[in-house]
């Protein structure tokens, strides 16, 4: 999937590297938070000492932000989008990536209200990744 920025996605990298001296690999706007995908080994330059950065990007764009390190490997790439969510192991079978959550209330955590954290961490990755049609977090692991 080719991504295409837009002038205000274009300004919001800019004043995130800026900020933080961490490379941006993309950059979208879901609903209400700005999520910004850094390169592999930047996310500790991107959250900077005690997260602080993250409170000046957001002061600064006036908007949340969730930050996620980059991999090209599907199943690192999942834990990454779900971090701090405890995760025990990921499986992909036939275009759904199952994620096994270390117990119940990780599982709740990482589906969110009205499965809002869920469809978020699908669009992140089916960004990067092409062949994963849905994530599935089981009821019963």
């Amino acid at each position: 999937m080719k991504i295409k920025y837009d002038i205000k996605s274009m300004r919001f990298i800019s004043i995130f590297e800026a900020l933080t001296g961490a490379r941006v690999k993309d950059c979208f706007e879901h609903k209400d938070k700005i999520i910004f995908i850094v390169k592999k080994g930047d996310i500790r330059k991107a959250l900077g000492v005690k997260a602080r950065n993250v409170d000046k990007i957001e002061k600064t764009i006036n908007k949340k932000i969730k930050i996620v390190e980059y991999s090209d490997k599907l199943e690192q790439f999942i834990i990454n989008v779900f971090f701090p969510c405890k995760i025990e192991r990921v499986e992909k079978k036939d275009g759904a990536v199952l994620v096994m959550p270390k117990d119940k209330h990780e599982r709740g955590k990482m589906i969110g209200k009205n499965a809002e954290n869920l469809r978020l961490a699908e669009k992140i990755v089916k960004r990067f990744f092409n062949d994963v049609k849905e994530i599935k977090i089981p009821k019963n692991f």
